[in-house]
């Protein structure tokens, strides 16, 4: 049996713990679009809320496939085979990342250097920890 990677290991399980509270903020962010969404058509203002909208259910599909991933390296930390699809998994939340900072830069919540290299840190270990598991087989 393999020795499997205890670094990806850990690190899904960060994962895991981190996709869920940042479902739950994503979730609220919904309800207060909601809102805002309201107010503006109350309002009657000419804002176009859209690219938010955008970019906060992209956030939520991130969030999910980062859940996901956490709980595949769970499941397979000890399984060699399985370290491609991993790897796979890692790149994918690692270009989730990418794409949902420039989404909330271009709508307008700025864009933060040292937030997206922070944000890069966890799929970078999980992708790592995958190509680990990967060199034992």
């Amino acid at each position: 049996m393999a020795k499997g990677s205890t670094l990806l290991k850990v690190v899904s399980i960060i994962m895991i713990i981190a996709g869920i509270i940042a479902a739950i903020v994503t979730i609220v962010a919904i309800a207060v679009m909601g809102v805002a969404q309201g107010i503006v058509n109350e309002s009657q203002m000419q804002v176009n809320l859209g690219i938010y909208w955008v970019s906060i259910i992209f956030s939520f599909v991130s969030v999910i496939f980062e859940i996901v991933a956490g709980f595949m390296g769970v499941l397979n930390w000890q399984k060699p085979e399985k370290a491609q699809t991993l790897m796979i998994f890692g790149i994918i939340t690692a270009v989730c990342t990418v794409v949902s900072a420039i989404l909330g830069a271009v709508a307008g919540s700025g864009f933060n250097v040292f937030s997206l290299l922070l944000g890069l840190v966890i799929p970078g270990l999980y992708t790592f920890g995958a190509f680990q598991l990967k060199s034992q087989a």
